[in-house]
């Protein structure tokens, strides 16, 4: 039974260490029931009630830092990449708020220019039967051909119902560059009182340095047939194909 006694008492000693303990360091703080999990070049990592942390040597109790051999040199250069981290993500920081900066503000002069092309675009609208008509933008695209798709441009127009009342029939358009003529689109529609409806037209030859003609005719249910024409010079074309560009 002695023996007994004296084993235990030995278990007792050896396993308390300093698991039990509360580690209080200089600025107030206090890691409790803590152990030291091990050392590392400028401090050590410590398991505690609420966790685990690493304490820097600086922040420890002298008698507990008296305990290990520090290596100073490394120190220094754990330290000094840490300053030059930081130093980093600083810079890193201040790139980033700037990129952001230049990033919203082209986004907002991109969405101020699209806006004001749009209101040029939609200024240009002529009154087509019950409609405002229209060129709303010209992009590359594919053109439908009896031999299959081909490359070519796809002119796109809105059409606003103003009648007051709901309208249905058919567009058709065709475009023309200098003395080339393409075979007419053809499309139905149906447009609410407000709403609008946007179709497209496909060109094969177009656009080119050429003035560009596009001849639009609305067929409405009763049969009476409107026509327009729309415009597209180089310089207007760039616009809107600026404008399509910035508004994605």
């Amino acid at each position: 039974m002695k023996t007994l006694h004296y084993l235990t008492a030995l278990v007792i000693c050896t396993g308390s260490s300093t698991r039990g303990e509360d580690l209080k360091l200089p600025d107030g703080t206090v890691f409790k029931n803590y152990s030291v999990l091990k050392q590392e070049v400028d401090g050590l990592k410590i398991e505690h009630a609420d966790g685990v942390a690493k304490v820097k040597r600086h922040m420890l109790p002298a008698e507990l830092a008296a305990k290990y051999k520090w290596d100073e040199k490394k120190i220094e250069e754990a330290k000094a990449a840490a300053e030059a981290a930081k130093a980093a993500n600083a810079a890193d920081a201040v790139a980033d708020a700037k990129a952001a900066e230049a990033t919203k503000k082209e986004e907002e002069e991109s969405a101020a220019l699209v806006k004001k092309l749009m209101e040029e675009r939609r200024a240009t609208a002529q009154q087509v039967g019950p409609c405002k008509v229209w060129l709303a933008f010209i992009l590359p695209g594919s053109v439908d051909t009896a031999a299959g798709k081909r490359a070519g441009h796809l002119y796109y127009l809105t059409m606003e119902n103003n009648s007051g009342k709901a309208i249905k029939g058919i567009v058709r358009g065709t475009v023309y560059l200098k003395t080339f003529g393409d075979t007419p689109d053809e499309t139905t529609f149906s447009i609410q009182p407000g709403g609008t409806f946007e179709v497209s037209f496909g060109s094969l030859f177009g656009p080119t340095k050429d003035d560009t003609t596009l001849v639009f005719e609305l067929e409405a249910a009763n049969g009476r047939v409107e026509r327009a024409q729309f415009f597209t010079t180089p310089a207007l074309l760039a616009k809107e194909l600026l404008a399509e560009k910035l508004s994605k």
